[in-house]
């Protein structure tokens, strides 16, 4: 199973390290860096996770996470805001927006992020785990 992330970040550099750690974990990793490239994206790579920078120079992180939940292709896929803002007021914003995680960036948000989605996949393989014994029972039914 190929574990797919998009990372939504402006900062060229931010987003080249983002990339390189988790291409390095073996994550298939797209890149985008304004929030107008996000839904196309999304649509074309069909990711797992999506990690979303809070500021963006177009729309900003609430819009664009609005967008996105409001999909039903794409509602139930975790994103996790990224941001420089380390403020309830911006939490907030982001967890009602949808947001399933807000990270502040800093020198171990990599390590955070990286946990993170880690556990995302742990969930999402317990959950595929969980009811296929069902589905197969009804099949065979």
């Amino acid at each position: 199973m190929s574990k797919r992330v998009v990372v939504v970040e402006d900062s060229l550099i931010q987003a080249a390290l983002l990339q390189e750690h988790f291409e390095a974990l073996g994550y298939e990793v797209v890149v985008v860096h304004t929030g107008n490239e996000v839904v196309p994206a999304v649509d074309h790579f069909n990711p797992d996770v999506i990690i979303l920078d809070y500021l963006l120079p177009d729309l900003n992180g609430i819009e664009v996470c609005k967008k996105l939940k409001c999909d039903l292709q794409m509602r139930l896929t975790p994103i996790l805001m990224y941001s420089a803002e380390d403020n309830l007021q911006n939490m907030v914003r982001a967890y009602e927006a949808g947001a399933d995680y807000y990270v502040v960036k800093n020198e171990e948000s990599n390590k955070v992020l990286q946990l993170l989605i880690e556990t995302i996949f742990k969930r999402k393989g317990r959950n595929l785990g969980a009811t296929r014994p069902s589905i197969e029972k009804t099949i065979a039914s």
